[in-house]
């Protein structure tokens, strides 16, 4: 495989149409928290703890890239003695920010990098075009009220925050099936997602929750920038036909972002750097075994994010609070695929790495890169695929 990409990069070197030619696009995602949206006393220590870090030289890696997984885990470590200004409310936190995306930026804020290789960012565009969410619901017996008072309230919360030019579809996994397609009206999603039935007939059960996802990828032909797939189900493993290995490659040839809600028991996420071939509930990480949690690994592999509601444990109460706070994160994952940048490069390759540069995470603290992991090799040889078109603001 990399011999025939060498090949194909050396023939575009050599094209007398070089210049004419496409390049590959890549879309990501860059917010940072709203440091106005916290007490002064917690943002003072925020910055301070950024700045300590930065001077200690902490998130550099060897290659001059930066280690955003560490950044990430501090940014949401359990709460130090004496310290207030962790964020994350579950982990101890006594304040959440804001977040919003940060724009303007050039495109020499940001690197990319084939292995060793530096690959020169030749453009960097935000856009705002309209967004197409398709919401994957699980409609079978596991889904007790408490769960699908989650799946009322949340796609409800996504709905009402949407632009007009906007498009959503909704489709059911398990139970009796129900496929709203692209186009449909938002008060017939919501009534959907308000009214789903309790009972099953085998005739008419249907498919589990991540072939409905493969499903709900085609529907999102061709592809357009900022495609996302929101997933509300207790896991992606129950009785599935198709592998995850098939599911993320789908993923990221239409550069389709996954978002979504696990309203099951939490597990560990896969933090493997590849992702499984034997696609299989006991795959064994890296780190350790077991438990692999693959519906967090393929929401983190597409450049989304997925979070999870242990509605499964014994006295689970879905409080009023609660609720809010999911409706909170439902929304911040609309926002996350709302702005992006569409970055133009020359080359993409095995192992591609693209992100802020050193200097650009120093003046945005706390900065995030919503990024896919699995980026399809591509050269500039080629016309754009389909999922390059998009409407820029």
């Amino acid at each position: 495989m990399r011999t025939y990409i060498a090949v194909i990069l050396f023939a575009s070197l050599c094209s007398a149409s070089f210049a004419q030619q496409a390049p590959c696009r890549v879309t990501l995602g860059v917010t940072i928290p709203d440091l106005s949206s916290l007490p002064k006393a917690d943002a003072d220590a925020m910055v301070a703890e950024w700045k300590r870090n930065l001077q200690a030289k902490k998130y550099e890696l060897r290659d001059g890239s930066w280690d955003q997984g560490r950044e990430l885990r501090d940014f949401i470590k359990e709460p130090i003695p004496g310290k207030r200004w962790y964020f994350v409310k579950e982990l101890g936190g006594t304040t959440l920010p804001q977040f919003a995306s940060v724009e303007n930026l050039p495109p020499s804020a940001f690197s990319a990098q084939v292995g060793s290789r530096v690959v020169p960012i030749q453009s960097a565009t935000m856009d705002r075009g309209p967004r197409r969410m398709v919401f994957v619901v699980e409609n079978g017996k596991r889904m007790t009220p408490a769960r699908r008072k989650i799946v009322a309230a949340v796609i409800t919360e996504i709905l009402s925050m949407a632009r007009a030019e906007d498009s959503f579809a909704f489709l059911t996994a398990g139970g009796i099936r129900l496929a709203l397609p692209l186009g449909i009206t938002r008060d017939a999603i919501r009534v959907a997602a308000e009214a789903l039935p309790n009972a099953t007939r085998g005739d008419l059960k249907g498919e589990p929750a991540l072939d409905a996802v493969m499903e709900a990828i085609t529907w999102l032909q061709p592809p357009q920038v900022g495609d996302s797939i929101f997933v509300l189900a207790p896991d992606l493993e129950n009785k599935r036909h198709v592998g995850f290995s098939k599911v993320r490659d789908a993923l990221a040839a239409g550069a389709i972002t996954l978002l979504g809600i696990q309203l099951g028991e939490i597990s560990e996420p896969n933090t493997q750097e590849e992702f499984p071939d034997l696609d299989s509930f006991l795959s064994i990480p890296q780190s350790g075994f077991g438990n692999v949690d693959h519906f967090l690994s393929l929401a983190l592999g597409s450049g989304g994010v997925a979070i999870q509601e242990d509605t499964g444990r014994n006295k689970y109460a879905l409080t009023d609070e609660r609720l809010k706070e999911l409706r909170h994160q439902a929304g911040r994952m609309y926002k996350s695929i709302k702005d992006l940048y569409v970055l133009q490069v020359n080359y993409i390759g095995p192992h591609a790495r693209l992100s802020l540069t050193v200097e650009a995470f120093s003046a945005l603290p706390w900065a995030m890169v919503s990024l896919p992991k699995y980026l399809p090799p591509c050269s500039n040889t080629t016309t754009a695929a389909p999922a390059q078109a998009e409407t820029t603001k």
